[in-house]
């Protein structure tokens, strides 16, 4: 194993390798690339990384519980994430970068065909909407992305928290903009999210009760007239 952080790949070049071979079809035997991900992402575990680069080796991770039958990094993930600072500085098109890790990530899942490997997996989405609320300006373009995905991504995702940290992130993205608010749930409800009585009470309870969001709402009569439109509106809050 490298003994300086200079001497691994970067979170994400390890990506970028990966994505490459998820696209390419390669060959998932493959000796070399089991050795350079192994080697480089243990590497990376002994290191202080942010929760942007955790996601970032999300895939890569995913990717070697293929190559290997007992990848211990996918147990330790969570907390790792957990207790990873936010902050990593500036990266430049940070959405596309989200969106390629879920795009990566969802063609990983569906090319699999070890059944193992899926049980050792960790869902990115549900990590990518952890961090998104730190990220408002990238927000808006990932959650366009994911709301164009299939139930079972926002089951992942809502599931995770019963849809808390969604709303936090739509909260942040989409502000008082109540039209586009109205669009993404009607999304969320053709996709079936809110038949999930714990899910829909969470969700929706946070217009009530979370504090920027009243003050995002009362800053003017206008603001509080479209808010009360907007309630009327959604038959199941």
């Amino acid at each position: 194993m490298p003994s300086t952080k200079n001497e691994l790949l970067s979170p994400w070049q390890l990506f970028v390798i990966v994505q490459s071979l998820i696209q390419n079809n390669s060959d998932q035997n493959n000796n070399t690339v089991r050795k350079v991900l192994q080697r480089d992402l243990q590497g990376h575990y002994c290191q202080n990384l942010s929760k942007l680069q955790l996601v970032f080796l999300l895939p890569c991770i995913n990717y070697l519980s293929f190559l290997v039958k007992d990848n211990s990094l996918t147990s330790s993930f969570p907390n790792k994430f957990r207790d990873s600072n936010t902050s990593d500085g500036k990266y430049d098109d940070l959405d596309k970068k989200f969106i390629s890790i879920l795009d990566t990530d969802f063609a990983l899942r569906k090319a699999g065909n070890d059944a193992a490997a899926h049980l050792q997996r960790h869902n990115a989405e549900r990590y990518v909407i952890q961090l998104l609320q730190h990220y408002p300006e990238e927000s808006q373009s990932v959650l366009k992305f994911l709301f164009a995905q299939s139930e079972e991504i926002w089951n992942n995702i809502c599931q995770f928290d019963n849809g808390d940290k969604c709303w936090q992130v739509m909260c942040v993205s989409f502000r008082n903009d109540f039209s586009t608010w109205n669009k993404f749930i009607e999304r969320l409800q053709i996709v079936k999210i809110f038949e999930d009585d714990k899910v829909r009470v969470t969700f929706f309870k946070n217009f009530n009760v979370n504090s920027t969001f009243q003050q995002l709402v009362t800053t003017s009569p206008e603001q509080l007239f479209n808010f009360f439109a907007f309630v009327q509106k959604q038959c199941i809050m």
